[in-house]
């Protein structure tokens, strides 16, 4: 099911209307199960009189007209043809996007309501499937996830299944994407596993994860009157020619569908759009006649279907260009999960409503629109996403850093402007022309003046409409997206704001109004005329399900007050370490014909690293003649890197059916590797390749996208050979590895069951019975007798753990091929019992790029000091491996001294020279900072231990039992380097080749030698001192607070003495001398 874009009539779309006197065409309200029962007002106080405005907002219409019509900030329509590419051309008459390897196979989305989910994901492939040709994304995990959360969108569904057949679309893909929540691999969560949906901990884990990350969603319409048609049209063909499959909407019905030619047209409009598609071709000579009604003109789109191989022209259809339905175009860019690490935004919902900062809304101006971020570590802010819901619309990106007033997201040093103008609508991100360093711990405001000739109402924010009872107080959100306690949860001061000027701001949490009486009859109005829009006089029952959801409405508005919280504005920012460098490419396959780029903003010297070599200057693009994984920097500390390979000729996907089985995927073992298990009973088999190469099979050429002959299976391993030829890319031998046979194994309770009349004898001619412990036969080879005939039956062999390395300046163990990484258990326990292992996937990370594009290696997390126990559980073949304990080494001593510091004018200091030097890099600090008692037990939980046990383990790695250090300590980035420090910090050895990073000493830099905190060193903190020292020998002792004592530490060895007396005296002496 598709929830699809509504279009407003002309009239509703001329009442560009203030929302200080005439409310904008509200979002409609939802049914009355929706409805939230409550006694309190909203906590935000509303405005009567605001002083700004607001746009009509667009509708979403689900399902037919007795269902709910939904508010949604539509994209305006291209009115001028946008030129993608100088090298674009002339068109061809018909294109298709299966030529050149960018259609992907066909998949069936079954019983469930995902075909938004399938076409997204679809249209997104495309985008990189040069790079990763074997690309294929989880539409479970798009589907799910996208409702999933106080922070998401609120479907009212509680149940898995309702979740999966609720619908969605465009709009609530790009939302979803741009948060990194998704897009991920199909094996992270596939398809046709939803037991997986069961385990909450495991898919809340998932939820935050993603392989690829949204660059832009290009979102579009057409006109009510369909005045941009070819425009329109000509726009999406430039992006299928350039390889950007379409994701597209329109009205399955089936009286509209010519099974002749598999093809729709319908002259309904798109308000009874139910499915989504994938749009990856054109003929503009497909006759108008091929259709169940002649079309007004020649023309269709051929798009790819998401209900399996057997619907259509093998899972292909047609579309009428002249189909009145097409509607929520969309094309979705991805981009390497590298390109930037940081992802800054408060928004999390469906904007629904354009702002103009102006209440006169005749007048177009420019609009600023900003964000206040609180930056968690150091980095350089590199671009901004924004939604651009007008063509041609201008910026001007500023971004402002250590802001002084958290309430003014220009009250910082302004960067360079960033200017612009997109003729393309939807969810773009804007490089910025320079990198912006922001330092952690201090605001950052990132500001965009807006600007449309068309339109004031260029400012994207998230709103809640509600009907809130006058009697009863009762509220009713009639908003989809979001409730109205979702929009207060999620939204708060000094984060988002709106200004004129770019001078003078105004919170979003402050224009929150209420709609006076007139405002709301010219809105129940405008609802009415949406109710009864294209619904015919003969559907009588879709007119008496409109009168009664007008009659309902009506009802609501007669008694509610309407009011409107406004949410966050959709503005994000995308940071990196400090110095990243950038590449050109994607990591994947290069072709011959190309090179990968390497850059930095600030034309910095960049050194460069191949497959491990000594680091040299770079000075031309690189050609990829062999696997390489390319490693740069420009400061030797941090580093960037992503793997290539040639481009060889591979399969997109490779498909088969056997039996009366519907069609399934092989699986990959590699690019030349291909693995098919058959159920016993089945007796053929028929392949469907799909990719851009010439394909021979046994000397014979095949075709792309469609189901060969059918091949008898016997039992055993048969083995087809695919030879694939491209231009520009190097040939490449596929063996598909069919297994037939007669017996199957248990790999989890490494048992053999057998085909009735199978006898199975081992190499001494002893009979293994069903369903016995094949447990000391690993790894051998057993004989199958059946039907007369003899069949070799290899039993699986034991996982073996490969030996893994100490990462010490990382903490890690790695690294951990991903296809092992899924399989691997650990235990903390000394001696584990089977119970005792627990997944490793919460402690894994992200570890080395691999040839296969865009998939990392893993690495475990580990403490210095525990013992961890391994093991491998049963799967991919293999039955579980033996376990494997792994003592990590404890890390050294802390600092017990310092030798020399430096004072400053400004009382900072810094270590300098001796043998505990910054500079040279044997010793790093951190500066104290909090970390959430959430945070701490998620941390402690990834790890696997007890509270009690984690807080052992970390007193030892930290040298200290103070429990704000060792938080500090494990949430805070560890620095090097010859700067001043103040306040309290940690110190300790840096990590080696061959040692963890030593337990830590914390100094307190601020008030250093003040022991009475009165701001000066003076000659009576000394005799404190003393005084202290003197009552801890005598025995009597006196009760003195742990920030004094790191004061009087003057030489850091952990005790007071008449030495710590002496510095503060010499110290005392050079301040007053300087």
């Amino acid at each position: 099911m598709e929830i699809i874009i509504k279009r407003i009539s002309a009239a509703a779309m001329s009442a560009m209307i203030a929302a200080s006197s005439v409310l904008p065409l509200v979002p409609c309200a939802v049914t009355e199960n929706n409805i939230t029962g409550t006694s309190e007002s909203h906590s935000r106080k509303q405005k009567i009189q605001p002083s700004f405005s607001y746009d009509v907002p667009d509708f979403v219409l689900k399902g037919d007209a007795d269902d709910t019509l939904y508010p949604v900030l539509e994209c305006a329509p291209l009115r001028e043809t946008v030129v993608l590419s100088d090298e674009s051309g002339e068109l061809p008459d018909s294109f298709d996007l299966r030529d050149i390897g960018r259609a992907g196979s066909v998949k069936d989305q079954g019983i469930w309501g995902t075909c938004w989910a399938h076409s997204s994901a679809s249209s997104a492939e495309s985008s990189i499937m040069d790079a990763v040709p074997d690309i294929n994304l989880s539409e479970a995990h798009t589907a799910y996830m996208a409702y999933l959360g106080e922070d998401q969108i609120d479907s009212g569904e509680t149940e898995i299944d309702d979740i999966l057949d609720y619908g969605g679309s465009s709009y609530v893909v790009a939302n979803l994407w741009s948060q990194w929540y998704g897009p991920v691999f199909d094996k992270r969560m596939p398809y046709v596993d939803f037991e997986i949906l069961w385990d909450e901990e495991k898919v809340r884990y998932l939820q935050s994860q993603s392989d690829f990350h949204l660059e832009n969603a290009y979102l579009f319409e057409y006109d009510d009157t369909r005045s941009n048609f070819d425009e329109l049209n000509e726009t999406l063909k430039q992006f299928i020619y350039n390889g950007n499959a379409v994701d597209v909407s329109f009205i399955s019905d089936s009286a509209y569908y010519d099974s002749v030619h598999c093809s729709y047209y319908t002259d309904r409009k798109s308000r009874f759009a139910d499915h989504a598609v994938t749009i990856v071709g054109w003929d503009d000579n497909f006759s108008a006649r091929n259709f169940n009604l002649k079309a007004p003109g020649d023309g269709a789109w051929l798009v790819k279907n998401s209900w399996g191989s057997d619907y259509a022209d093998a899972g292909y259809m047609w579309i009428s260009y002249y189909n009145n339905s097409l509607c929520n175009f969309a094309v979705y860019e991805l981009n390497d999960k590298t390109e930037h690490m940081y992802n800054l935004h408060h928004d999390t919902f469906v904007p629904s409503q354009g702002l103009s900062a102006y209440d006169v809304i005749d007048e177009i101006r420019p609009s600023y629109m900003a964000n206040i971020f609180e930056v968690e570590t150091d980095m350089q802010l590199e671009a901004v996403s924004m939604y651009v819901m007008n063509p041609d619309t201008e910026y001007e990106i500023t971004v402002y850093s250590d802001l002084t007033d958290p309430s003014d997201p220009a009250s910082g040093k302004a960067s360079a402007v960033t200017k612009g103008k997109s003729s393309l609508t939807g969810y773009i991100t804007v490089e910025l022309d320079e990198n912006v360093a922001v330092k952690k711990g201090s605001r950052v405001g990132i500001s965009v003046k807006m600007y449309c000739e068309d339109t004031p109402f260029v400012i994207p924010v998230e709103t809640c409409m509600t009907a809130v009872d006058e009697t009863t107080s009762e509220i009713v959100d009639m908003s989809s997206f979001t409730t109205h306690e979702r929009i207060e949860a999620q939204t708060s001061p000094m984060q988002s704001f709106y200004s004129r000027d770019g001078i003078e701001w105004t919170d979003i949490t402050e224009s929150d109004f209420v709609y006076n009486q007139a405002t709301e009859d010219a809105v129940l109005e405008q609802i009415t005329d949406q109710i009864y829009d294209d619904i015919r006089q003969y559907e009588t029952e879709l007119m008496q399900e409109a009168d009664k959801l007008s009659a309902y409405y009506s009802d609501l508005f007669e008694r509610s007050e309407i009011h409107v919280l406004m949410g966050n504005i959709t503005l994000k920012a995308f940071g990196n370490p400090v110095n990243t460098v950038d590449f050109s490419h994607v990591s994947g396959q290069v072709s011959a014909d190309d090179a990968v780029e390497l850059s930095v903003k600030d034309d910095k010297p960049i050194y460069v690293s191949i497959n491990g070599a000594a680091y040299s200057e770079y000075t031309s693009p690189i050609a990829i003649t062999e696997k390489m994984t390319i490693s740069a920097t420009v400061d030797y500390i941090n580093v960037s890197e992503r793997t290539y390979t040639p481009a060889m000729a591979q399969l997109n996907d490779l498909c088969y059916k056997s039996g009366n089985n519907y069609h399934s995927t092989a699986e990959r073992i590699s690019e030349s590797e291909y693995v098919i298990n058959i159920e016993q009973y089945l007796d053929d088999i028929s392949l469907l390749p799909v990719t851009s190469a010439d394909i021979l099979m046994n000397g014979q050429k095949i075709e792309s996208g469609i189901y060969g002959e059918h091949f008898e299976l016997p039992y055993g391993e048969t083995v087809f050979t695919l030879s694939l030829s491209e231009e520009g890319k190097l040939d490449n031998e596929v063996k598909v590895r069919v297994i037939k046979s007669p017996v199957e194994f248990d790999l989890e309770n490494e048992a053999i069951y057998c085909r009735d009349g199978v006898v199975v004898k081992d190499v001494s001619g002893n009979i293994i019975e069903d369903g016995s412990s094949v447990i000391n036969y690993a790894g051998q080879t057993l004989t199958a007798e059946i039907d007369g005939g003899t069949f070799e039956v290899k039993v699986p062999s034991r996982a073996v753990l490969p030996e893994f390395e100490i990462d010490y300046r990382f903490e890690t163990l790695g690294f951990i091929q991903n296809d092992l990484a899924e399989l691997l258990v650990y235990s903390t326990e000394s001696e584990p019992d089977e119970d005792d292992y627990k997944s490793a996937e919460k402690r894994l990370i992200d570890g080395t790029w691999i040839n296969s594009g865009m998939v990392m290696n893993k690495a475990l997390r580990i403490i210095p000091g525990e013992e961890i126990t391994l093991m491998l559980k049963a799967g991919n073949g293999f039955f579980a491996s033996e376990p494997v304990k792994y003592t990590i080494p404890e890390c050294a001593e802390p600092p017990r001294a310092i030798s020399a510091y430096t004072i400053y004018k400004d009382n900072e200091h810094t270590f300098k020279n001796g043998r505990y030097s910054l500079e040279d890099y044997t010793m790093e600090f951190t500066a104290f900072s909090e970390m959430s008692d959430e945070s701490y037990e998620e941390l402690v939980d990834s790890y696997g231990y007890s509270a009690e046990d984690f807080t052992e383990l970390m007193i030892k790695r930290f040298g200290t039992e103070d429990e704000t250090a060792i938080r500090s300590g494990l949430g805070s980035e560890w620095n090097s380097g010859d700067e001043p420090m103040s306040g309290t910090v940690m110190i300790r050895y840096a990590a080696t080749e061959s040692s963890f990073a030593s337990a830590s000493r914390v100094i307190m830099f601020d008030g250093i030698a003040d022991t009475d905190y009165n701001g000066k060193i003076e000659a009576s903190d000394a005799a404190f001192v003393l005084e202290y020292y003197a009552s801890i020998a005598s025995g009597s002792g006196s009760e003195v607070s742990l920030e004094v004592l790191r004061c009087a530490d003057m030489d850091f060895d952990g005790k007071i003495t008449a030495s710590d007396a002496s510095k503060i005296l010499e110290l005392y002496a050079e301040l007053a001398s300087a």
